[in-house]
């Protein structure tokens, strides 16, 4: 960077950029092109695919999400995407039930499904890349931790499937389960998806608990969890 004296260039002429900086006249060269390392570029790549990738699995699920236009969660999604496809998941042993980053995920970290859900849930393949949902049985009052005066609460649940290369979300699932919130076991589910597993996929399942009181749904953001659950990558 060269100072400049007396009269002073300001703008770009070809290569050269002047400008101020501190009140001071400075002249610098700019490059026709800058080089990126291969690891910059991969990083860019995954970015962008990871961007589509989570903006899709977003829009299939943004009936059950607390919030779909914020933009804080978007960036936290996406970087979950992103850190999931830097571990190369297509060139381990496959089909796999994790999902390193993305499983356990939360959408609403005030209110994390885990601490407020605790009933094991799976994505399974059964004949022909069938797969099957399962909900193990559990107790209301001691599986799930509600807030004072709940009486009902729903079970909401989303299944999609995205074609990481497409970066596109080719099925999609919806099933609901309300329980009455008291002592007596809920049977295990077990529920057959309507779309197979295709290969280069990864399949992901969202559960949303929504709480009722004699006054209606619980709209504190403290008893509105929403995260992944599930994972089924093939």
């Amino acid at each position: 960077m060269a100072r400049q004296s007396g009269l002073y260039f300001k703008g770009r002429m070809g290569n050269i950029v002047g400008s101020t900086w501190k009140g001071i006249p400075y002249l610098r060269y700019m490059p026709d092109t800058i080089n990126q390392s291969e690891a910059t570029k991969q990083s860019s790549a995954n970015m962008a695919q990871a961007s589509r990738i989570g903006a899709a699995f977003r829009k299939s699920f943004a009936p059950l999400l607390p919030q779909t236009k914020g933009r804080a969660i978007q960036n936290r999604f996406t970087g979950a995407v992103k850190k999931w496809l830097q571990t190369k998941p297509f060139q381990q042993t496959l089909p796999s039930v994790t999902a390193p980053y993305l499983l356990g995920f939360e959408f609403n970290e005030a209110s994390p499904v885990e601490a407020r859900f605790r009933v094991t849930v799976s994505l399974e393949e059964k004949e022909k890349q069938s797969l099957q949902l399962q909900v193990n049985s559990f107790v209301p009052t001691q599986n799930i931790v509600a807030p004072a005066y709940t009486k009902t609460v729903n079970l909401k649940m989303a299944v999609a499937q995205c074609q990481v290369d497409s970066c596109a979300v080719t099925a999609n699932y919806f099933h609901e389960l309300s329980v009455d919130y008291n002592s007596d076991t809920v049977p295990a589910q077990f529920i057959s998806l309507p779309f197979t597993a295709e290969e280069g996929n990864i399949v992901l399942m969202l559960l949303s608990l929504q709480y009722y009181t004699a006054n209606g749904m619980v709209t504190d953001e403290r008893w509105m969890p929403c995260g992944i659950v599930a994972a089924y990558v093939r």
